[in-house]
């Protein structure tokens, strides 16, 4: 993980975690990727370049714990 992101914050959630650096990439506008980029699990994922690489394993893995964590949040949330 990057250290660039902060999941300190004592008493949250992975949910709530998730959800307040999803709204601070919103909030400043961040352009298209910015996550995956902070992710840093992908190697060979360059900014600079226009050709964007697949997604490898350790991307997919957190794409689907993301997505369960969200999903769980918003079926519990009615």
């Amino acid at each position: 993980m990057n250290a660039n992101l902060d999941f300190s914050r004592e008493g949250k959630s992975s949910i709530q975690m998730l959800r307040s650096l999803l709204k601070e990439g919103v909030s400043k506008i961040r352009r298209k990727g910015w996550h995956r980029r902070e992710l840093k699990l992908n190697g060979k994922f360059d900014s600079t370049k226009t050709i964007i690489p697949s997604y490898n394993i350790p991307e997919m893995t957190q794409l689907v714990y993301e997505y369960d964590i969200l999903f769980a949040w918003l079926e519990g949330s009615g």
